[in-house]
């Protein structure tokens, strides 16, 4: 899950790039997504004891994602 959240994390960040229409909702969508992803890891990981490295990764990129993606949506509404 770790891996699948950094892959949305990475797509949300790319489609902020493309501010044109739906594109920035689906970067907002991904961004979550890989947020609640690397979330539920990060809880595994620590309840089995392994390492949580990739799943903070992910849902840094994650929350970047979605935040810029809701940044770039409120500045264009203005």
């Amino acid at each position: 899950m770790a891996i699948a959240s950094i892959a949305l994390g990475v797509l949300g960040l790319l489609l902020t790039f493309l501010t044109k229409g739906f594109f920035i909702y689906i970067a907002i969508i991904c961004g979550l997504a890989g947020t609640v992803l690397g979330g539920k890891q990060i809880q595994a990981a620590q309840e089995e004891g392994e390492s949580a490295g990739l799943a903070y990764v992910g849902v840094a990129v994650s929350l970047a994602a979605m935040l810029i993606g809701a940044f770039i949506n409120i500045k264009a509404s203005c």
